[in-house]
């Protein structure tokens, strides 16, 4: 059996310009987004999975709140529209404020939610929980005491 050996011709070292490779090329290209795409959805899916368990969270903490109380229903509403709600408004302040960096190239997109993380729960458990930021207002307005006014008596 005899070997063959290969010796590149002129044709195949300019093969870029040929129909072939920019056919292959496509190809590739076009299995690369694909690829791309589905991996992004595969993530896209783990993020809607974690709001919709905070959301459940949610459902179950005010239905167990409101049980005893009328308008029960009412409330477990107004609580997972309120969860919704803060949901979206801390993805607006990680947006605001971690977009330049990450946009910069400054910090990675993992970093910035590693950091986003800890300032917001450093935020509320600690600039809130003690009421700081409802104390310059509790003295300008009565208390709800002040404004009690006895029902009308019928004669």
């Amino acid at each position: 059996m005899q070997l063959h050996s290969f010796e590149p011709s002129e044709e195949t070292l300019n093969a870029e310009n040929t129909t072939d490779y920019t056919l292959i090329q496509k190809t590739i290209y076009r299995a690369n987004r694909l690829r791309n795409a589905v991996e992004a959805e595969g993530r896209t899916g783990v993020r809607v999975g974690l709001a919709g368990a905070f959301l459940v969270g949610v459902l179950i903490a005010t239905a167990f709140i409101s049980s005893a109380t009328e308008g029960g229903l009412l409330i477990v509403a107004a609580g997972v529209l309120g969860g919704y709600m803060a949901l979206n408004i801390g993805a607006n302040d990680v947006a605001n404020s971690m977009g330049p960096a990450v946009g910069s190239r400054a910090i990675t997109m993992g970093g910035a939610l590693i950091i986003a993380a800890a300032g917001h729960t450093a935020g509320a458990g600690v600039g809130r929980g003690g009421g700081g930021s409802a104390h310059p207002q509790r003295n300008k307005y009565p208390p709800p005491s002040a404004h009690h006014r006895p029902p009308p008596t019928t004669q």
